[in-house]
């Protein structure tokens, strides 16, 4: 067994794995490895996967989304000088949720100590660590509170942070109305939680269900009060990488309340000349709403003298002919 595969299944730190392989590679795969990076490290990932046919601990970590892996390859990186994923890319200006290409966008390059760097997707995305980790990413914010319970426990690797923002788009303005308060409230606990991941010098990836609006609006509360955008400005550079992002004008009224400043953002165009506006869907009903607003809409059902008897009428199918509309043909 070759000395880096003892220390991988011996669950050693990923740097000193990967010292081992350094240190395991004949002069000549060293100054292969030395012209052609990129290559030298598919190749050690090519080596573990196939360590898995015989290694029990390489198929656990396989099964775990190769999490373990991914930081034996970062710490191999290191010792390849590859440098880290830079922001922008082929995906600014993509989609996002369901059909959005797979992978998180950097929106603010960063990781070293004293600097953040801001990493956005949807919740499938950010579901994935192993992808996350190849990047680079340490730890996963989600503002989406009904698929808390979708990710696994916090001290999985990339570590998870929580703050379990609601979706709620209501026809009633009362309604998003209360909720800018809440969730203006919320992005104060989201700006606390990056400042000090910040100290530690992190990158962070911010989600939500789709990767639209809530993880936009905890990046947008960044990117105005600690880097210096001014919110119009913010609000387009994010619609540059993801096209439906910001659609809720609730979530940027609470945006502006929580920075204090006066909102004044256009809907979002969708990018083809303004033929069509986004906002957010309404959130999704619940089973008990449903029932209500149907008693609600045909007050009738229930009978005109209260006995809760329902009224049903037959209504007779007429069929029309279908010579007249190949009339002209």
């Amino acid at each position: 067994m070759s000395s880096w595969l003892a220390r991988f299944r011996a669950a050693a730190p990923p740097m000193e794995v990967a010292q081992a392989w350094w240190d395991g590679l004949s002069d000549a795969e060293r100054r292969r490895a030395e012209d052609d990076a990129g290559a030298a490290r598919a190749e050690l990932r090519q080596r573990i996967v196939a360590a898995g046919t015989t290694c029990e601990e390489v198929r656990s970590d396989a099964q775990k989304g190769y999490i373990f892996t991914a930081a034996v390859l970062r710490a191999a990186d290191q010792l390849l000088k590859i440098p880290p994923p830079k922001a922008g890319g082929t995906l600014r200006g993509a989609a996002s949720g369901d059909g959005a290409p797979l992978g998180p966008r950097c929106v603010l390059d960063g990781g070293r100590p004293g600097t953040l760097g801001l990493w956005w997707s949807d919740f499938q995305t950010a579901s994935r660590p192993y992808e996350l980790l190849e990047l680079g990413i340490t730890h996963r914010l989600n503002m989406a509170a009904e698929v808390v319970r979708k990710f696994p426990a916090a001290d999985s690797e990339p570590r998870i942070l929580h703050v379990p923002m609601r979706d709620a788009f209501s026809n009633e303005k009362e309604v998003n109305e209360g909720c800018v308060d809440e969730w203006a409230e919320q992005l104060g606990e989201a700006l606390q939680i990056l400042r000090s991941l910040r100290d530690e010098g992190a990158r962070v990836n911010v989600s939500c269900q789709m990767g639209k609006n809530r993880s936009a609006a905890a990046i947008l509360v960044w990117m105005c009060s600690e880097c210096g955008w001014k919110l119009n400005t913010a609000v387009e550079h994010l619609r540059s990488i993801t096209a439906l992002a910001c659609g809720n004008p609730y979530l940027i009224d609470a945006v502006g309340k929580f920075l204090q400043v006066e909102v004044d953002v256009p809907l979002n165009e969708a990018g083809d000349d303004g033929h069509w506006i986004c906002i957010s869907p309404p959130g999704t009903p619940r089973a008990a709403d449903a029932a209500a607003d149907w008693h609600v809409a045909d007050p009738a059902a229930n009978g005109a003298g209260g006995s809760g008897e329902v009224r049903t009428e037959e209504v007779e199918e007429v069929e029309e002919p279908l010579e007249a509309l190949f009339e002209g043909l």
